[in-house]
């Protein structure tokens, strides 16, 4: 998804060079917090490491390749709604939610109820909750927006490819880490093998 290393979007950027850190200062505020540390300059040697470690990264952590850029998965999720691609991973989809456990990007949950004996008192409580769990869109009386599972799983690709972006601006809600493919045990949850899939099929326009 482009995250393996990045040049923009932090105050202080640390890169781990083996014996000591080189910090990266970005913005007003990061420069007024490193003023008040002992720090040394780098010499050529360090940053040279740094950029190594860099371009190790690039390869390393970008096992998967996504075949367009992450700005244009909007566009291409814009065209993707009734492709089949939906029902056949969720034929093996088991609805468990792991996939929306591990996911750094994943914060959705429901609001609980607990009435006490006295039928007089009680707690509202948050819990956790995730789209691809059956229940999750269900609502009075009993109507369920996304009952199928291939709405479901339609639905957290969108959500991380389309949804938010339009909500907050360009910004993707999948970071790359890859914590989805290793928590799905029928191995249906990675985000750009389904992304790759679409643009084989449906080319970029």
């Amino acid at each position: 998804m482009g995250t393996a290393t990045v040049k923009s979007g932090f105050d202080i950027l640390l890169t781990d060079i083996g014996d000591s850190y080189i910090a990266q200062a970005a913005t007003e505020k990061a420069l007024a917090l490193l003023a008040k540390a002992k720090t040394f300059e780098p010499s050529q040697q360090d940053l040279d490491k740094r950029q190594e470690i860099q371009n190790r990264n690039e390869k390393s952590l970008n096992k998967q390749q996504l075949k367009c850029s992450p700005s244009y998965l909007p566009r291409l999720l814009e065209r993707a709604y009734n492709h089949p691609i939906w029902e056949e991973k969720a034929k093996t989809c088991f609805s468990c939610g792991s996939c929306n456990q591990v996911c750094p990007t994943c914060y959705c949950f429901n609001v609980q109820d607990d009435v006490s004996w006295d039928l007089k008192t009680g707690k509202r409580q948050r819990a956790w909750d995730g789209c691809l769990l059956d229940g999750f869109t269900k609502v009075a009386p009993d109507h369920e927006f996304r009952k199928h599972r291939s709405d479901r799983f339609r639905h957290r690709l969108y959500r991380k490819g389309k949804y938010v972006p339009s909500k907050i601006g360009g910004e993707i809600a999948c970071v790359g880490c890859g914590r989805c493919v290793g928590a799905c045990l029928p191995d249906i949850a990675n985000p750009v093998a389904v992304y790759n899939k679409l643009v084989d099929d449906l080319g970029i326009q």
